[in-house]
Parts: structure tokens; sequence; C-alpha cells
């Protein structure tokens, strides 16, 4: 992801202004959040399949804090934090960040097993 943009600046012609996705009419001035919607994460997110009714920026970005939490990435509170720029880490863990359906599964299972007593093997 992180070359796909580097590559992007490279050849933008819009280099310099400071601005990931600028509009063609308003030359510098970066695009509407819909205009970007529509042009590029729709046709991704049709591409992928996904079928959810209401996806929409939000979604997106609970996904990411979420994913980023999970033990598949392992960021630490701090780092997701930063980087969603939420000022404490109650906003990105009470609102973000959700679990990921196999983490509760196995965060069930490990208290199960504190909770239960071993047994002799006969």
């Amino acid at each position: 992801m992180c070359e796909a943009l580097k590559q992007w600046q490279n050849q933008t012609p819009y280099e310099g202004l400071g601005v990931l996705f600028a509009s063609e009419v308003s030359f510098g001035n970066p695009l509407w959040p819909g205009t970007l919607w529509q042009r590029n994460i729709r046709p991704a997110i049709d591409r992928a399949k996904v079928k959810k009714p209401k996806l929409g920026w939000h979604t997106l970005r609970r996904s990411h804090a979420s994913l980023a939490l999970s033990p598949l990435v392992g960021a630490s509170l701090r780092t997701v934090m930063e980087m969603m720029r939420h000022a404490s880490p109650q906003m990105t863990l009470g609102t973000y960040a959700q679990s990921i359906s196999g983490d509760n599964r196995e965060a069930s299972s490990r208290i199960a097993e504190l909770l239960t007593p071993k047994r002799p093997a006969a």
C-alpha cells in the first residue's frame, strides 16, 4: 500500500501541493470525500463483492482500528490511537475498535481453561 502511494506521489501532477488526491476541476484542492468515495472506494468495494448495505467512511475507520488492534496485526493501543488521530484511548477503544470474531472465541476458550479444574490423566 505504501509503495503504491509513493508511486502515485511521484507521478501525480499535483506533487508538492500537500494533497494526495486533488481535484482536476479545482486545481490543488482536495477531492470532496463523496467524490473520492464514488471514484475510488465504491469500485473497490464492488470488485471485492462486499455486500454490506451501509458501508461508509466510519465503517472503514472501525475496521482499520479493529484489525490494527487484533492479534493479526498486534499494534499497540497508543499506535492505533495516534494513527487515527484520537485524543484519548477511550475514543479508540470505545467508539472504533471491535473484537474480531475469532478473538471472542479464543478469549472465551482461554477463560474457560482458567476456570476449569484440570483432571489427572487416567
